[in-house]
C-alpha cells in the first residue's frame, strides 16, 4: 500500500470493511473492499481507486473519534462516525502496510475527537 502527502490532504490506498463482520475469518475478509482514502481537515472521503473518479462515500471527520480495534485486528483503524452517539457506525480501515496505518492514525488523531 502507498501513502502520499499533499498540502492539507492525506491520501492512502487501503481496505474498507463494507459491512460488520462475523467470527468467520473467510466471511470477514470477503466483506473488505479496496478503497482509496482522502483525508481533508473536515472530511474523510473514499473512492474506488486512486483516480478519484468515483466517490463511494464520505463523512464529517470532525464529529468522529478513533476507537480501539479488537486485539486480533492487526493494522486496522476503527473510527466511530459520530463521537456523541455510542451506537453510531464504526468505520474500519485496514492496510497490509503497518507504516501506512501508523501515519494514518496520527493524521486522524489530529482531526478527530481522539
Amino acid at each position: 500500500m502507498h501513502f502520499y502527502r499533499r498540502i492539507r490532504t492525506a491520501l492512502c490506498a487501503a481496505l474498507f470493511e463494507k459491512a460488520p463482520g462475523s467470527n468467520n475469518t473467510k466471511s470477514v475478509l470477503a466483506k473488505w473492499e479496496n478503497r482509496f482514502f482522502v483525508l481533508r481537515p473536515d472530511a474523510l472521503l473514499y473512492y474506488t481507486d486512486a483516480s478519484r473518479s468515483t466517490l463511494k462515500g464520505e463523512f464529517d471527520i470532525t464529529r468522529s473519534r478513533l476507537v480501539s480495534p479488537p486485539k486480533n485486528a492487526d493494522n486496522e483503524i476503527h473510527i466511530r462516525v459520530d463521537a456523541r452517539d455510542p451506537n453510531s457506525r464504526v468505520f474500519k480501515m485496514r492496510s497490509s502496510d503497518a507504516q501506512c496505518v501508523a501515519e494514518w492514525k496520527a493524521k486522524l488523531e489530529s482531526v478527530t475527537n481522539a
